[in-house]
């Protein structure tokens, strides 16, 4: 015989719960980690939460590109020591950014790939 399983109304509904909550923008890691798990499920909820949801990592990556850039900012005009150390932490702020961009870029675009789809 063959188990046959089927999500209940109640879940249903949970599941709908889960991915309307907002993303915490702490820890980032943590954000970006839950975001990628909501969009493998997109295809279960309504255009309005798909796009809710995109807006909500698009803050989330720019307020973290405008942290890096701060942060990058105060470094290059500060000069701390050690130089290597400062150099180091430069380099890793320009990866960040650079991840940053191409975020936000993929981002924006599904947006509006979303946002011309028909409802």
């Amino acid at each position: 015989t063959r188990k046959i399983y089927a999500i209940t109304d109640a879940g249903r509904q949970r599941f709908e719960e889960l991915m309307k909550e907002t993303l915490e923008p702490n820890p980032e890691a943590e954000a970006a980690l839950i975001f990628r798990f909501k969009m493998v499920y997109f295809g279960y909820v309504t255009k309005e939460v798909r796009l809710a949801c995109l807006e909500d990592y698009l803050r989330i990556i720019r307020r973290s590109r405008e942290y890096v850039s701060r942060f990058e900012a105060y470094l290059q005009s500060q000069q701390p020591e050690p130089a290597k150390q400062r150099n180091q932490l430069l380099r890793m702020f320009d990866y960040r950014k650079r991840l940053g961009e191409a975020d936000e870029a993929w981002i924006t675009a599904e947006i509006k790939r979303i946002q011309a789809e028909e409802n």
